[in-house]
């Protein structure tokens, strides 16, 4: 009578549990089912923010990159922190110039947040190289004429 009893007890929970997992999967496959950044268009994707203006002096200089597939259309979910890469020098390869160039941030829809500072003053002007799997993005690489000082 026990052991009938204790067997009654874990068939309810056996078949909660397949209900839970057949429920996940469907969940899983509604919700990711498509991924975006398999159709990321370098060329298609957008740039812009005052930090591509050598006029503006700001402590932390910044822009935007918004993802776009190859049908043209922003992405609005987020493909990956890693998806682009961002390189800034100056124009005149004798100037030492120290820039630091944090990972872009994934703003978690789509596009993403650039920021950099200057520790000095590009005299030629910079350089900013933005890249998707080694390839140019947008308009990159994007050359800021003239002084880029820096704010004292």
């Amino acid at each position: 009578m026990v052991c009938e009893r204790s067997a009654d007890l874990v068939k309810p929970y056996e078949s909660g549990l397949f209900c839970r997992v057949v429920i996940f999967i469907v969940f899983i496959s509604i919700n990711f089912g498509v991924c975006e950044c398999e159709g990321i268009s370098p060329e298609k994707c957008l740039i812009w923010g005052l930090g591509l203006n050598p006029d503006r002096v700001l402590p932390v200089r910044y822009f935007y990159i918004q993802a776009v597939n190859s049908k043209g259309e922003n992405l609005t979910l987020s493909p990956g922190k890693d998806t682009f890469k961002v390189k800034i020098s100056s124009l005149d390869k004798k100037e030492h110039i120290r820039i630091h160039v944090p990972p872009p941030l994934d703003r978690e829809d789509g596009s993403f947040l650039v920021r950099y500072r200057l520790y000095g003053t590009a005299l030629n002007g910079l350089k900013i190289d933005v890249l998707h799997n080694d390839a140019p993005v947008a308009m990159s690489p994007y050359i800021m004429q003239g002084p880029c000082c820096n704010m004292h």
